[in-house]
């Protein structure tokens, strides 16, 4: 029988699939398996047992257990997790003679949920692929390993299976997770129950009732057992002699091997062969696989997730940061701030928008135009848009190049604001060009480029962003990680105060070539709260403030990741989308006689910026 060997990367000692199994014909390998299922069921052959999976349940095959899977016929989706022996041996000696097994008909079983969490955490972040993800994951699976050695590497027999050990007795746990790792190692050997007894320091007495009452066989049918499941991968190599097999694991003769086969697997060894040797997975009998979109992967992963009691599970502690700033008349200017923003047009936002391209111009308070003429355009059209700007007020440069920044899913998203302010807000570059619409397909509105609409017209985080940056002509008075403080020139008393909550890892998104799911995982993660309370010194008199608030919520990525992230989006307009990702916005008026109190607070990831303007 074949060696199934798996591939890893390089740099990843784990492989998971989500898998629609049909059929998964008789197999087995070096490494340790760990399946589980996510919906549905699955008829399972583990040795010379047979289970039905059903959803939750979590099954391991260990080193060189043969093992298949048939569908019962119902849709099914299944987590294979396979766990490189060669590299976790370096942490786990052991491993490879693991006896993980975790299979129990009783509901809620504290170990099994914990386990059930850490494995989805485990599954969740390979999907995801977020920063750092690789060693998260070897983090997490070493997590398990150590969890699966101190809860589940011993096992008993009920109703003819395997099933995992009950008694909760530590000193019973570690005698028995002894005695079952020694009869692996040596079942060659001939082992007798005395050899046990010396080394456990018990009388035999003793232990042959402590192991019959605990796994639920004499020490004599246990040890027969693993010399037949052992048999397994050799018989069913049809040029291998049964009287050398029989040899090999340990029996004295044939005809005993011949009888403990019968017992266990209810057919004599030669009509095994005659039946499962023909059926083992081959090039001519392949696994019947289906595997599943990883969008579709994650949501069945996330509502997993949200259903999965943990027992002792680990949260991330969120921060809370506290902050009072006060804005004095008198305080000296950090620096002066005089951005505008040049806004990059083609001819295909053009020949789409027609006239509301002017409206976002405005709106951007955008003077000059850059219009970019590709190879293929028409010079007498791109000479008609250049006249129609130029009608407008427009300054329009023509120019046939512009270098567009890499791609990230992080631009899609509220990621973008933090990177842009970060990026724009104390540069001494006083022009800022950004293309204005994503280029492409109109139905797929998530490119990660980085402009203010996506394709099909929707404001991006980034609009809003851009929106306030062209505002920014002033002087800067305070500034911090989580907030800037300008006094805007104007003959009018006019304030800006910007709150943003975040961390380095939520700007990174826009730095690095990160996927939907890692930004999704990103900020979800994210759960710091910012009290921010600001006092700013003003001449009596009356005042209106006007809040914008863009959170995780209110913008197309949030928009996007509710419906899963589909590759197409076809919808009979865009109405619902323009209303879900567009900011909060409140207006109040107060009277002030020499301090203006705003206070802000977030919870997670967000922007707010005030105006406070003298009526």
């Amino acid at each position: 029988m074949k060696l199934e060997k798996n591939a890893y990367e390089d740099d990843l000692p784990i492989d998971i699939s989500i898998l629609n199994i049909e059929k998964y014909p008789p197999h087995y390998h070096k490494d340790v398996e760990i399946l589980f299922v996510l919906e549905g069921e699955i008829d399972f052959n583990n040795g010379p047992f047979n289970y039905l999976l059903k959803a939750g349940d979590i099954f391991t095959n260990n080193k060189c257990e043969v093992h298949s899977l048939h569908s019962t016929g119902a849709d099914n989706k299944v987590a294979t997790i396979k766990i490189s022996s060669q590299f976790f041996t370096r942490f786990f000696p052991k491993l490879s003679k693991s006896t993980y097994m975790f299979y129990s008909d009783k509901d809620k079983v504290p170990q099994q949920e914990n386990l059930k969490h850490m494995i989805l955490t485990l599954i969740d972040k390979y999907l995801k692929q977020g920063f750092n993800y690789k060693q998260q994951c070897i983090e997490g699976t070493l997590q398990i390993i150590e969890y699966l050695n101190e809860n589940f590497n011993v096992f008993g027999f009920g109703n003819n299976q395997l099933r995992k050990f009950e008694n909760t007795n530590p000193v019973i746990i570690e005698r028995l997770h002894n005695i079952i790792h020694y009869t692996y190692a040596n079942h060659t050997s001939n082992i007798t129950l005395e050899d046990l007894a010396e080394m456990e320091h018990l009388s035999t007495y003793y232990l042959s009732h402590l192991i019959k009452d605990s796994i639920g066989i004499s020490y004599v049918q246990f040890l027969y057992f693993v010399r037949v499941e052992w048999s397994e991968v050799n018989l069913l190599n049809p040029n291998k002699k049964i009287s050398t097999i029989a040899r090999e694991v340990g029996f004295s003769s044939t005809a005993y091997y011949k009888k403990y086969f019968q017992q266990w697997f209810g057919c004599s060894p030669e009509d095994y062969r005659a039946k499962y040797a023909p059926q083992i997975k081959s090039d001519s009998n392949p696994e019947v696989v289906k595997l599943i979109d990883t969008a579709d992967a994650v949501e069945t992963i996330e509502s997993q997730l949200n259903s999965t009691d943990a027992y002792g599970s680990s949260q991330r502690f969120a921060k809370n940061n506290h902050l009072d700033i006060n804005v004095s008349q008198y305080m000296p200017t950090i620096m002066r701030i005089q951005h505008h923003t040049r806004i990059l047009i083609t001819l295909e936002d053009y020949n789409i928008m027609q006239q509301r391209m002017f409206h976002y111009l405005r709106e951007q308070k955008c003077k000059d135009v850059i219009v970019l003429c590709g190879k293929e355009d028409n010079p007498i059209e791109v000479m008609a848009i250049r006249d129609a700007l130029s009608s407008n007020g427009h300054r329009v440069t023509l120019c046939n190049h512009y270098d567009y920044e890499a791609k990230a899913s992080g631009f899609d998203s509220i990621a973008a604001m933090f990177y842009l302010f970060n990026h724009h807000m104390l540069s001494d570059e006083d022009e800022i060009t950004v293309p204005l619409r994503d280029q492409g397909d109109p139905f797929i509105p998530l490119k990660g480029q980085i402009s203010l609409l996506t394709s099909n017209e929707i404001p991006k985080p980034a609009y809003y962003a851009y929106m306030a940056l062209s505002m920014m002509k002033g002087e800067l008075l305070s500034c911090g990680k989580y907030y800037s403080i300008i006094k805007l020139q104007g003959r009018i008393l006019t304030y800006m105060v910007l709150i943003y909550n975040y961390d380095d890892s939520i700007e990174k998104l826009c730095q690095t070539q990160s996927t939907l799911y890692e930004v999704k995982s990103t900020i979800d993660d994210f759960k710091d709260e910012l009290e921010m309370t600001v006092n700013i010194e003003l001449p009596k008199g009356k005042y209106f403030v006007v809040k914008y608030t863009m959170d995780d919520y209110n913008n197309i990525f949030n928009f996007m990741s509710k419906l899963n992230f589909p590759k197409n989006l076809h919808l009979a307009n865009e109405i619902p989308m323009q209303f879900c990702t567009t900011p909060q916005t409140d207006v109040f008026t107060t009277e002030v006689e020499d301090c203006l109190e705003l206070k802000s607070f977030f919870i997670g990831v967000g922007v707010q910026m005030l105006i406070i303007q003298k009526i």
